[in-house]
């Protein structure tokens, strides 16, 4: 059995971005294929991209990536929504993990060497999730064990899955992942990036 699966979420319409920030290119490469090649190179099995606004352009820039796509036709609901559709189709899936790692395509730093030191964190601890510190917050990427996907699919609107994380506060661990900070909320030039608002 794998021992961790992923989830990038790539479905939100960017609106302070001003066009869709799943196709922002960097030195060449959509967004959204960049974080599905990262959590394939960190060894995650099957990766399962969740799309939504710009849907069938995503699907294009994709083609070279080894991916399987969740369209969700009620992203504008919220990332929770988005969630709730990938913990679907995981729960569906006929393929079996121990974890899934929940990403976002704006995350502009991450690598597939930090993220698999983030898959090896959570290997220590399976039965809980590891979720990235940084900046003196916590957000994504991060990891929860398979057995809360019922909890993850229940979630509506934008609520995330902080409600989660606070429902198995005993059994969340951080792991220190300064390249999470780095989000790109703006086209680079307009306003510098934020960290940690994950639109």
């Amino acid at each position: 059995m794998p021992s961790v699966t992923a989830l990038v979420l790539a479905a939100g319409g960017s609106t302070r971005f001003g066009s869709p920030k799943q196709l922002y290119e960097i030195e060449g490469e959509p967004l959204v294929r960049r974080a599905a090649r990262l959590a394939g190179e960190a060894g995650c099995r099957p990766v399962i991209v969740i799309l939504g606004a710009a849907a069938e352009a995503c699907r294009r820039a994709l083609t070279s990536e080894s991916v399987e796509i969740v369209e969700h036709p009620g992203w504008r609901e919220g990332m929770g929504s988005s969630m709730a559709a990938g913990a679907r189709a995981l729960l569906a899936h006929p393929t079996k993990t121990a974890g899934v790692l929940i990403l976002l395509c704006d995350q502009v730093a991450l690598t597939a060497e930090s993220l698999r030191l983030l898959v090896g964190a959570w290997e220590l601890d399976p039965a809980g999730a590891r979720v990235s510190a940084f900046a003196d917050v916590t957000g994504p990427p991060v990891i929860i064990p398979a057995a809360w996907l019922p909890d993850l699919a229940a979630l509506t609107g934008d609520q995330g899955a902080r409600q989660v994380l606070a429902r198995h506060a005993g059994s969340v661990q951080r792991h220190p992942f300064p390249e999470a900070a780095v989000d790109l909320d703006v086209p680079p030039g307009t306003v510098a990036s934020s960290a940690g608002s994950h639109e």
